[in-house]
C-alpha cells in the first residue's frame, strides 16, 4: 500500500507518520506522542531522535524506523531545552535549525543558560539559513555576542 500510495502522490513524512500509526506500529505512535506532547513539528521531533542516523530517514519511510531508549531520555532533554528557544524563531522547527541546535548540545564548553539568555536579548542575530553550518556559525556569533571572553563551538576565526 505505502509503495503504491507514494508512486501515485508525493508521501510527506507526515503520511508515513499517519499510515504507521494507523497499522499499530509502536514505534511511530512513540514518535506521534513525542510530537504531541511537546508541541513540535515532526520534522523537529525526527532531527532529535535520529541522533545521526544517516539511515534514519529511509527507515521512517519504510516502516523500519527504531528509537533507542538511551537517545530518547537525550532526544527529550534537547527537546525541552529547545522548547524555550524555539519561539524566538518562525523556522526554528526546520530541520537544520534543529540538527544545528542539537550539535550546539553537544560542545562540552556549551551553556545553556547562557545561550538562552543571548536568545532573548538578541534574537535578530539569527536569520533564516538553509545548512546546519550556517546556523551553528551564527549560533556561535549569538553565544559571544558582546562577550568578552569567547568560546569557540565551532572549526572557525572566532
Amino acid at each position: 500500500v505505502v509503495i503504491l500510495n507514494e508512486n501515485q502522490k508525493n508521501w510527506g513524512h507526515m503520511d508515513f507518520l499517519l499510515h504507521y500509526v494507523s497499522i499499530g506500529n509502536k514505534e511511530y505512535i512513540e514518535v506521534k506522542k513525542i510530537m504531541e506532547k511537546y508541541k513540535i513539528t515532526l520534522t523537529a521531533t525526527l532531527a532529535f531522535l535520529q541522533a545521526g542516523n544517516s539511515k534514519a530517514t529511509e527507515e521512517f519511510k519504510y516502516g523500519q524506523f527504531k528509537i533507542n531508549e538511551i537517545e530518547k531520555i537525550k532526544a527529550i532533554e534537547s527537546i525541552r531545552k529547545y522548547n524555550k528557544i524555539k519561539g524566538f524563531w518562525e523556522f526554528s522547527g526546520s530541520y537544520s535549525f534543529v540538527r544545528a541546535f542539537t550539535n550546539l548540545l553537544e560542545f562540552e564548553d556549551f551553556n545553556f543558560e547562557r545561550f538562552n539568555t543571548a536568545c532573548r536579548n538578541y534574537p535578530n542575530l539569527i536569520g533564516r539559513r538553509s545548512r546546519s553550518t550556517d546556523y551553528l556559525i551564527l549560533f556561535q556569533k549569538l553565544y559571544n555576542w558582546k562577550r568578552s571572553k569567547k568560546v569557540r563551538l565551532i572549526h572557525d576565526d572566532i
